[in-house]
């Protein structure tokens, strides 16, 4: 079934009124200037509308992803504005950046002298499928398990905080 179709249903279903709008995709660059063009999904959830962004790559694992959700009262572009905000955010911060001598991944020291990591678990399909190995990416760059736990081990010794949270929600 198409998403419009979906959609139709979905609305008919639950007795509201619904317009079906197909977004254009944009282009947005990141704190490094490159540009990364993304493709929008709309989906009715009962009478909560998601709303999805996802980066148009060859290697859909290896892009950035971005969703927002809330009541389809409010209208597809309230909800896209909220979403555009948080791209836009998200693509002007650097969490990890590859060390020019070592060729590894490292952690980005941000302004506030913290070491902060926002990013994506995934699932890494070119790993063995009964290890399920998890794939880590983060500024919409593909790191394996073992890439990020190396990353990890510049603070051995060190205690640290491991926070997993909702897209949805507001981050600091």
């Amino acid at each position: 079934m198409c998403l419009h179709c979906y959609n139709k249903d979905m609305a008919e279903a639950i007795g509201i009124d619904y317009d079906h709008i197909e977004l254009q995709p944009i282009s947005l660059e990141d704190i490094d200037g490159d540009e990364h063009k993304f493709l929008f999904t709309a989906r009715l959830m009962g009478e909560d509308l998601v709303l999805k962004a996802h980066e148009d790559t060859q290697d859909d694992v290896c892009a950035y992803e971005f969703s927002m959700i809330g009541d389809h009262e409010d209208g597809l572009f309230s909800l896209f504005a909220k979403l555009y905000e948080r791209m836009v955010n998200t693509l002007n911060h650097r969490h990890v950046y590859e060390d020019p001598e070592t060729g590894r991944w490292q952690i980005q020291t941000g302004d506030d002298g913290e070491e902060i990591v926002r990013g994506r678990i995934d699932c890494d399909t070119n790993w063995d499928e009964s290890l399920e190995t998890p794939l880590i990416v983060v500024d919409g760059k593909k790191i394996t398990w073992k890439e990020f736990g190396r990353m990890l081990m510049t603070f051995e010794g060190f205690n640290f905080k491991l926070q997993i949270y909702d897209p949805n929600d507001e981050m600091d």
